[in-house]
């Protein structure tokens, strides 16, 4: 369980996971899923490797890919894959300019977020 971080110096993560789609206009949740919020963690600290390591610890299952919701671009330009270490990079530098809160999707069911948006850059 998360406990807040009263300096406000750690980027929020909004993690999705185990649920049917639902979209708005700039990001979208899953219906009736797991939803976590991160705020006691230094994501800038951890590399590719150690993030996953950290979500499927709080999903307590494994996953296959992991995207993130670039918050100034429209639906599908604006859903992103984290798969290496410099997609990571390009995550954080996004966390923090979102005003600290970033929205984490994880594909479930088998069904991959790619075959929702098509091709994801």
């Amino acid at each position: 369980m998360s406990i807040p971080n009263p300096f406000g110096l750690y980027c929020i993560v909004e993690l999705n996971y185990n649920g049917v789609p639902v979209f708005f206009r700039h990001h979208f949740s899953y219906a009736n899923d797991f939803t976590y919020t991160i705020d006691d963690n230094d994501f800038a600290r951890l590399t590719y490797s150690k993030f996953v390591t950290r979500l499927e610890c709080y999903m307590q299952e494994e996953f296959k890919k992991v995207y993130y919701y670039e918050s100034d671009k429209t639906l599908p330009e604006g859903i992103r894959p984290i798969a290496n270490d410099v997609h990571y990079a390009s995550f954080i530098f996004d966390a923090y300019g979102t005003y600290g809160k970033i929205y984490v999707y994880v594909d479930h069911y088998g069904v991959e977020i790619e075959q929702w948006f098509g091709q994801i850059n």
